[in-house]
């Protein structure tokens, strides 16, 4: 994506209209239970403002004493000035957040002829949060038009603010403006919940990085902290995390505990200090100032190329020839399964959610049914089958038997034995 590129800004706000079930999947470990989501209800709502002489603002919020230092950073990506349209999802310390930015030109001697708003929301689960999304994408535009109009942003907070203890209701009454669903059931993760958000984006995501999108998936699996470069617009990259905790969900029982993975999405330089404790994380930036902050991350992903600092981990930056193979077999799937359909990316995000599970489950199974078995060895025939290669995959094999603890070896007479 290219910096100042309208167009592209434009295709991301129209990929954001839709709702997708890769919003539910992704990371699957660390969402709530039957009975335990927070419904469409936030914490908080703000506008975000930048001034040319002082930069990134927080110039309103609900309520009124939310803490929400450094919110602007998150809300208005860095170099966001040079574009016209984004959105951003981003966590804080309690809340995920949902951000739509725009920018115009105006005859403002104040403003110095520029006009920069961000208006977003925050939630306990950023899988809910694309049911605003058009409210925010029209208070954003409003903002525009007429800065200091609060009045439908302040009915939407308390029409939608969170009350502890959460309730897995949706509230009774809608705003007219915000084309929320019209439904009253309890939200429940046993079913998609958000069909048709963000269309496509996993499909975008297997054309954007071709076979190496095999290399993200085993870095997903080992749960490695994963951080996306791109320069502006960041709305894209924002869903390439996404995409990238669905490579790594599974449901697999009789593994040991692991660290879950976490979606942090659009991060600044004003997170550094948090980045530094987190295990596990998958994140994205518009700031090169992250590539030379090794300590941070463990693959640092410059649109499609991947690097990473670890010795031990170069030999999972490029696909291995059984990851090529797989990649024609899941282009040629693909093909067939929508033949004779009508092409929609909603298919084609079920399709690739499918086929990445059952490719865990494959991988993830295998290794535990050795371990109950008795056999506890895992052969040459056994790595081919669960689709590896006996050789390239290795490493990868030996990390994810550690890191899952699962009590198996790899056979002495194992190409991929050390």
């Amino acid at each position: 994506m290219d910096v100042g590129t309208d167009s592209e800004g434009a295709l991301l706000l129209a990929e954001e209209e839709d709702e997708d079930e890769a919003v539910r999947r992704a990371g699957e470990e660390t969402l709530p239970g039957p009975g335990e989501v927070e419904a469409a209800l936030v914490t908080a709502a703000f506008v975000a403002t930048f001034d040319a002489r002082t930069g990134n603002g927080l110039e309103w919020c609900a309520p009124h004493d939310a803490a929400l230092v450094g919110i602007e950073f998150k809300a208005i990506a860095s170099g966001a000035h040079n574009i016209t349209s984004d959105f951003t999802y981003f966590r804080t310390d309690s809340a995920f957040g949902l951000a739509h930015f725009h920018s115009r030109r105006v005859d403002s001697g104040p403003e110095r002829g520029v006009r920069v708003k961000s208006v977003g929301a925050l939630s306990p689960s950023y899988a809910t949060l694309a049911l605003h999304s058009a409210f925010l994408q029209e208070q954003v535009r409003r903002q525009l038009d007429e800065p200091g109009q609060y009045e439908a942003l302040s009915e939407f907070y308390e029409q939608y603010r969170a009350v502890l203890p959460f309730t897995t209701e949706l509230p009774t009454t809608q705003l007219p403006s915000s084309q929320l669903p019209s439904t009253r059931t309890p939200l429940s993760w046993d079913r998609p919940l958000l069909q048709g958000h963000h269309a496509g984006c996993l499909s975008r995501l297997v054309s954007c990085f071709g076979p190496s999108v095999f290399c993200l998936w085993k870095l997903a699996l080992l749960r490695k902290r994963m951080l996306l470069y791109s320069p502006p617009p960041v709305g894209g990259t924002c869903l390439h995390v996404l995409c990238c905790c669905c490579l790594g969900s599974h449901g697999q029982a009789g593994l040991g505990a692991v660290p879950p993975l976490k979606p942090l999405f659009y991060v600044s330089v004003a997170d550094i200090g948090s980045l530094e404790s987190e295990v596990t994380y998958i994140a994205c930036t518009t700031e090169k100032v992250f590539e030379d902050k090794t300590a941070l991350y463990d693959v640092y992903v410059d649109r499609q190329s991947l690097r990473s600092h670890h010795s031990h981990l170069q030999g999972l930056l490029a696909p291995t020839r059984a990851d090529q193979s797989r990649y024609q077999q899941l282009v040629m799937q693909r093909e067939v399964v929508s033949t004779g359909r009508d092409g929609s990316q909603n298919l084609d995000n079920g399709f690739f959610l499918t086929f990445f599970r059952e490719l865990n489950s494959r991988v993830l199974g295998s290794l535990v049914r050795l371990a109950v078995s008795g056999v506890r060895e895992v052969t040459e025939s056994d790595v081919c089958h669960m689709g590896l290669d006996p050789v390239a995959d290795r490493l990868f094999l030996a990390d994810l038997i550690d890191l899952y603890a699962i009590n198996v070896t790899i056979s002495a007479d194992n190409p991929c034995c050390p």
